[in-house]
């Protein structure tokens, strides 16, 4: 008797158990964050995807406008080449429209440093923590190039990949199409 009782206490108590452990599993809300942009002089702002909005400097000129997921810095009425930085967090994605017409595609956990317009002399220089997919504008006059931690990869006119995230093993660069120089 004492054999059955005990076999069904523990029917009841394991039955029990795995109700009250898969009624109360909250579900895991993922939240990627938000995309930031950094001034120069360190003032962030958010970056909402849903709006159309106009990045301005201190002085009230155009550096860029986003677009839904894209940053235009085309537009750009100022000749101001102090650099500012993008902050994609885990889960985003973003286009950039550098001033010289160049297209980046960054990826999620990357951050891009830049400047709002490049100088007239002298190379075109953008700095990378992450994943970003670069379409170059061509100029002969002015190399582009990006840095990314230890490694400088430089072009002309061309679409690469860098993949250079924080803390990873190696920083690799796959060529889609035209030539890239790889410099540490």
């Amino acid at each position: 008797l004492f054999k059955y009782a005990a076999i069904l206490v523990l029917g009841i108590f394991t039955t029990a158990l795995g109700y009250f452990y898969f009624t109360n599993q909250e579900e895991a809300v993922y939240n990627p964050g938000k995309i930031t942009f950094t001034y120069e002089n360190g003032e962030t702002i958010t970056l909402d995807e849903s709006l159309q909005v106009t990045l301005t400097d201190e002085s009230g000129n155009t550096l860029g406008v986003q677009k839904q997921g894209e940053l235009d810095f085309t537009a750009s009425n100022t000749h101001d080449t102090t650099y500012n930085t993008l902050n994609v967090p885990r889960g985003k994605r973003l286009n950039l429209l550098l001033a010289d017409g160049s297209r980046v595609y960054l990826n999620s956990e990357s951050t891009l440093r830049f400047p709002a317009n490049f100088p007239e002399t002298g190379p075109r220089e953008v700095y990378l923590t992450g994943e970003g997919f670069f379409e170059v504008a061509k100029d002969a006059q002015h190399p582009f190039r990006v840095n990314a931690e230890e490694l400088q990869v430089e072009v002309l006119g061309t679409r690469f990949n860098v993949n250079a995230y924080d803390g990873a093993q190696e920083i690799t660069t796959t060529l889609a199409e035209g030539s890239v120089k790889l410099v540490q």
